[in-house]
């Protein structure tokens, strides 16, 4: 396998610059950057020092279509990640092979505000109810998509993602999903009064798929929205819990010393 671990995540409003505001509210440093030609979308980033990312993401106009527009009529907020691959076909045909739900490659290419193009390949998954993620390879080169350099320090002190919880209406199913996406076991398994969860390593991240046993947020999201991202813990120098509706609905916090 060629997966190297989570390349970025994507949050998704009504408008972009609702939700730059929100962020930068929060102490992220957003950069622009820039339009989605086929997609109908632009976007912003917050790079992170492990070449990381979040993808503010929004329509443009009135037209909506595809994927994230159903995700976005959903409820929108932190709809999908992307693990980073440098063998794409390879990756994908494997999973196909072990009958997940991907498609073959797909280009994708986005237009900076200074003009520069660049290009990459999506591995989609063809059922959204999957919870599992798409997969990215660069065609053009990585810093020209990520951001370098000062864009990636934060005025909060994040320096990178450090867990992704997944939260999933069976949990024996989603671990059989990434098991056979990864190749790999779980890492460590936790059954607690509100909810059951499996680990998995993919470079330096941790997947966290759980599962809901009792009444709270996250038996809310799986009821309204179906299996997905559900909260973010990014690593930094100082710890920090950020409140839900300062933070567009997101649940995200930062971690001292991960």
């Amino acid at each position: 396998m060629a997966i190297l671990g989570i390349d970025h995540l994507v949050i998704i409003g009504e408008e972009l610059a609702a939700l730059v505001a929100r962020f930068e509210g929060m102490g992220f440093r957003v950069t622009p950057g820039g339009r989605h030609p086929d997609a109908l979308t632009h976007n912003a980033l917050i790079p992170f020092d492990d070449g990381s990312y979040i993808e503010l993401i929004a329509f443009q106009g009135a037209e909506r279509q595809g994927r994230r527009a159903e995700l976005l009529a959903r409820g929108g907020g932190m709809i999908e990640y992307m693990l980073t691959s440098n063998a794409i076909e390879i990756d994908l045909a494997q999973a196909r092979k072990r009958r997940l739900p991907y498609g073959t490659p797909q280009p994708g290419s986005r237009v900076r505000p200074d003009g520069v193009e660049i290009a990459w390949l999506d591995g989609p998954v063809t059922d959204i109810g999957s919870a599992l993620p798409l997969l990215i390879q660069d065609v053009t080169d990585r810093n020209s998509r990520v951001p370098t350099g000062a864009a990636r320090q934060h005025p909060n002190g994040a320096t990178g993602i450090n867990r992704l919880i997944v939260a999933v209406t069976s949990i024996d199913n989603a671990s059989l999903f990434y098991q056979r996406l990864l190749g790999a076991d779980a890492d460590t398994a936790r059954l607690t009064s509100t909810f059951v969860e499996a680990t998995f390593v993919v470079g330096r991240h941790q997947l966290i798929l759980r599962q809901p046993l009792d009444f709270g947020p996250l038996e809310t999201r799986v009821k309204r929205r179906g299996d997905g991202p559900h909260a973010l813990e990014l690593r930094g120098a100082t710890a920090r819990a950020f409140d839900t509706d300062e933070a567009a609905g997101i649940n995200i916090a930062i971690v001292a010393g991960s």
